[in-house]
């Protein structure tokens, strides 16, 4: 029997026998915080001590995001490298002193280690010590109010490895270079993709260097990247498993590597003479673009081809009426008007043209369809918005929450104003039916945002969801194979509908074989790392393991007569497609997901005093090519932003510039992760995942998302704007002057009102019930971040003074915030300051979305 087998595996494996081990495990005596391990975490200990013993690589995917897990997991490890090293040889003081390089996508590992506690009937040990360095066991500690603890040992101390902690790593072959370490752990946390990753699983693996990764997201680009260079050990992360306790000493693996529960996948097709008409028009479009990489070469047919596939999906993705869409879009940030994007794609078609005659008239094709199909939605009506207009009215089935998830929030806040506008109906409106809207995003954050609401004396009431119901999501449309990363949490729930046309039903059976593939454990792959790690042979039979995922037999949709989805009884079989038509897809995803903005936590800055751009083209008539010294270059629209070294009254300083002042000799802070250099997001980008920022966060986007849609529809009530917005905010006591400031706060160019007053004030002007109930913590949550932002800065310039004068110290570890242990250390890896060697100005279309992305060309 497999599983027997299995459980044996794990009992044989090395480094889980000595007294060491049992004493953390088997006597129980690790804890983090109050909180016991359970087996899954034992298990996980059991594979990274092997793995170490092993000198291998090792990826181990979590079965959840409990912050105890890696925490766990990474402490075992550090206790077992200490304590091997210290038998195998000795130093002055009795042990060796080793050097782990841990890398991170987000900052919290200090706050995280700290509640890892080793409890004995005399003693209690802290594991935060790790990142100082500091020998622990000549040190006494307290450990809890009014506790005093003894020492752990002044006969033999522990000297823990040091822990240098290195995140978001422009260069982590030269980290690895720099601190020679022993082993190397990687949190990839629920991080979707890591730049950084592949060029350090290769230097390891040239140079044999041990690595300990783990992450919790199963969908995530980075555990299919590490099975490249290593070995990869999945748990499920099937949510409707039941865990055995601890203290049941029969628990078998099979609960925790074998799902008892599949999810539904539920294609629900739009049915009706209008949908199948679009139906039929998209699919040529859809065919015709694909084979246009047959005849296209270079950066400017390529996003030619990226143009016409924005149009295509907007109109496939349309799920509001034509006329009202042509209106608002503009107001949304990431969406355009679809004239907007037929004038751009009729702009690259020109260019076209003059180039690539034989690309020109394929697109012109592509094109005619397009727009047969934007006149019949214009004529008839669009079929996702009548459907969902049905769907969300009426009652789901008793205990049922019924939740519509949308690609992007956009196009969630549109749908709502439609809503409204066409029926009025409110969001607050749809609770009564248990129905629900989400963005895909928001969709992710809801148990995380609930979680953390507790925190709060008064819990903040995000969405009264009723926990005994069952979730249902509807994902309206079909989702980029991009996204996958960010569907775990709706691919987790039992029951899951996909609301599609008729033509993207194979398209979506070819993503559940993808997406079946990474959430089901390989049986026959686990067996053979554990064979390798314990010594034993592999079973002869292995069983198949159905996987987690099953799509079911399309439903059709009427919608133009809606009530209920009915079965058609066809199994949406996928089957192979040719590689022009995959190559294609592979670059549509791309482009959606930057149109979407989905890559954007929150979209404020306030880097600097700068004016509010109005909304950009899509497009831009030429470009600066700005090459770096140590053979960096990018590429960058002549109106972006780059912050800049300047010499100012207090020394060196850092500046927000336009590109289009730039010079050769200029030098800059680069930040070759982002696109859009801003310190915001790169501080976003590594403290998102804290639950204190977490919870920030939240209240900054809840107040972003209310004040769009409240301003959207107070506007519907009158003839109303900006300025009469603004008179209303003075006669009640606001000390603003200009409507600009309004804009900023709708686009979220900037974070919050300084005056927490103004929020108060806004709030009763549109009627945002939970903004009027928590402006004080809205405004709590937006200092906490200006201030991370200002102290980062300002370290930054100190920073830089040493650059110049060459009075560098070893460590930079000034504190930016002392509760969450955050020094400049945790940002300067991902900065670089770099000297412009060549400004080059180039001329023709491009696309912005493709712009802005450091390179680095090999010298050899």
């Amino acid at each position: 029997m497999i599983w027997t087998w299995l459980k044996e595996a794990f009992a044989n494996l090395p480094g889980c026998d000595d007294d060491i081990f049992k004493g953390l495990w088997l006597k129980r005596r690790l804890r983090f915080g109050n909180q016991a391990p359970d087996q899954i975490d034992e298990y996980s200990a059991r594979l990274v001590c092997a793995a170490l013993r092993h000198c291998t690589r090792l990826f181990v995917v979590l079965s959840d995001s409990q912050a105890s897990r890696p925490s766990l997991l990474f402490a075992t490890a550090l206790i077992r490298s200490w304590y091997d090293s210290r038998i195998q040889q000795s130093g002055e003081d009795g042990c060796i002193r080793q050097k782990i390089l841990y890398f991170g996508s987000a900052i919290g590992v200090r706050t995280q280690l700290s509640q890892v506690r080793i409890e004995g009937k005399a003693w209690e040990l802290n594991l935060s010590e790790v990142f100082q360095q500091q020998n622990i066991g000549k040190k006494q500690q307290n450990v809890g109010k009014g506790k005093k603890t003894k020492k752990f040992s002044e006969a033999q101390p522990i000297t823990l490895p040091e822990v240098i902690t290195i995140y978001s790593p422009v260069d982590p072959v030269f980290a690895i270079e720099q601190h020679n370490p022993q082993w190397i752990a990687i949190d990839c946390s629920d991080a979707e993709s890591l730049r950084w990753l592949e060029p350090l699983l290769k230097y390891s693996l040239e140079k044999q260097i041990p690595i300990l990764a783990w992450g919790q997201n199963p969908l995530s680009e980075c555990a299919g990247k590490f099975a490249e260079y290593g070995q990869v050990f999945t748990w499920s992360s099937q949510p409707m498993l039941e865990i055995a306790r601890p203290s049941q000493p029969e628990c078998k693996l099979q609960l925790y590597l074998y799902p008892d529960k599949t999810t539904q996948i539920q294609p629900v097709v739009l049915e009706g003479a209008s949908a199948n008409k679009l139906s039929i028009s998209l699919r040529e479009a859809n065919r015709l673009l694909a084979s246009t990489f047959e005849i296209a070469s270079g950066r400017f047919a390529k996003d030619a081809i990226r143009v016409h596939w924005k149009y295509l999906r907007a109109l496939e993705s349309l799920s509001v009426p034509l006329e009202f869409y042509e209106t608002e879009a503009t107001s949304f940030w990431g969406l355009k008007s679809l004239k907007q994007l037929s004038d751009e794609c009729e702009h690259f078609r020109e260019a076209c043209n003059h180039n690539i005659v034989n690309l020109a008239a394929r697109l012109e094709q592509v094109h005619a369809f397009l727009e047969v199909v934007a006149e019949h939605i214009k004529n008839a009506g669009s079929p996702l918005w009548q459907a969902l207009c049905d769907l969300v009215v009426k009652e789901p089935p008793v205990g049922e929450a019924r939740f519509i998830v949308f690609i992007s929030r956009a196009r969630k806040q549109l749908f709502l104003l439609a809503l409204l506008a066409r029926h009025n109906r409110t969001e607050e409106d749809l609770y009564a039916v248990r129905t629900w809207v989400f963005s895909l995003d928001e969709f992710q954050k809801l148990k995380c945002q609930h979680e953390l609401s507790l925190s709060l004396r008064e819990p903040l009431n995000f969405l009264a969801i009723d926990k005994t119901l069952r979730w249902h999501p509807i994902f309206v449309g079909l989702p980029s194979p991009l996204l996958t990363p960010k569907l775990l949490s709706v691919l987790s729930q039992q029951n899951i509908d996909f609301l599609l046309y008729g033509h993207q039903t194979l398209a979506l059976a070819r993503q559940v074989t993808q997406w079946a593939k990474r959430l089901s454990p390989n049986i026959s792959d686990m067996a053979t790392l554990l064979s390798q790690l314990s010594g034993l042979e592999v079973p002869q039979e292995l069983p198949l393991i159905p996987p987690r995922l099953n799509l079911n037999e399309l439903s059709g949709l009427d919608a133009g007569n809606i009530t209920k989805p009915r079965s058609i009884g066809i199994k949406p079989l996928w089957q192979p497609e040719d590689p022009v038509s995959e190559i294609a897809r592979l670059l549509e995803s791309e482009q959606a997901l930057m149109e979407d903005g989905l890559g954007i936590e929150v979209q404020f800055q306030e880097d600097s005093e700068m004016g509010i751009a109005l909304e950009q083209e899509s497009w831009c008539e030429s470009a600066i090519e700005i090459h770096f010294e140590h053979d960096w270059h990018v590429c960058f629209a002549p109106d972006d932003m780059i912050n800049v070294i300047v010499t100012g009254a207090k020394g060196q300083q850092v500046d927000k510039r336009y590109i289009r002042v730039l010079k050769p000799n200029d030098r800059v802070i680069a930040i070759p992760d982002q696109r859009r250099q801003s310190l915001y997001d790169l501080i976003l980008s590594q403290v998102h995942g804290h639950p204190t920022i977490e919870l920030h966060l939240a209240l900054i986007r809840r107040w972003q998302q209310d004040l769009e849609l409240a301003y959207r529809r107070w506007r519907l009530l009158g003839v109303r704007n900006l300025d009469e917005l603004l008179w209303q905010m003075q006669r009640r006591g606001s000390t603003l002057t200009h409507p600009m400031t309004l804009r900023g706060w709708l686009s979220g160019n900037i974070l919050c009102p300084e005056d927490a007053d103004d929020l108060r004030r806004l709030a009763e002007i549109l009627e945002m019930n939970f903004v009027q109930s928590h402006y004080q913590k809205i405004d709590r949550a937006a200092k906490r971040l200006r201030g991370l932002h200002r102290s980062l800065a300002r370290r930054l310039n100190s920073w830089i003074e040493e650059q110049v004068s060459d009075s560098i110290r070893g460590k930079y570890d000034d504190v930016i915030d002392s509760e969450l242990g955050i020094t400049f250390d945790d940002f300067r890896n991902s900065l670089l300051i770099l000297q412009i060697k060549k400004v080059q100005p180039i001329i023709g279309l491009f696309l912005r979305s493709n712009l802005g992305k450091f390179e680095r060309i090999s010298s050899e």
